[in-house]
């Protein structure tokens, strides 16, 4: 019998080669899970909206993708209407949250203070929902079946099955 004179070369090599197929495939896994779990960035970057403005413009944008052409022309008119509402709520939604911050974080402590910055966040909350209600229910009231069905559907977070 005759031995393959590359035999041990293979022998030894093959766990070697093996051990960096697997670390290389666990690499790339390891990449594509940090991707897809990854939160994603806050809409309202830089050039952006922030706030609901900005999350009500993602929105727009990614079930827009998915719409007939009519259908993404209604939900964009219909986010224009009411863009300058979502958008100006923004700063006023961040300065609501900074105030409870300070007032939490006051020295001596002050329950009234406190109390008094939620119920002005609260005010924000309700103005920002209503606008938001409103962007909702004057776009249903126009989308195709189809297109309505599509908002209903969406969710935010990573690309996934619609």
């Amino acid at each position: 019998m005759t031995e393959n004179p590359f035999g041990w070369h293979w022998r030894r090599l093959g766990p070697v080669l093996l051990l960096v197929s697997v670390a290389i495939n666990l690499l790339l896994v390891g990449a594509f899970l940090g991707r897809w779990t990854m939160p994603m960035h806050p809409p309202g970057g830089p050039g952006g909206p922030g706030g609901p403005g900005g999350m009500f413009r993602h929105m727009v944008d990614d079930v827009g993708r998915q719409m007939s052409d009519a259908d993404r022309a209604v939900l964009e008119r219909v986010y224009q209407v009411h863009a300058q509402q979502l958008e100006n709520s923004g700063p006023d939604h961040r300065a609501a949250f900074d105030a409870i911050r300070q007032a939490m974080a006051a020295d001596p402590f002050n329950r009234a203070a406190v109390e008094q910055a939620m119920a002005a966040a609260d005010k924000q909350q309700d103005s920002e929902r209503d606008a938001i209600k409103q962007t909702l229910l004057d776009a249903a009231s126009q989308l195709s079946a189809d297109g309505r069905h599509r908002l209903a559907r969406w969710e935010p977070g990573p690309p996934g099955p619609h």
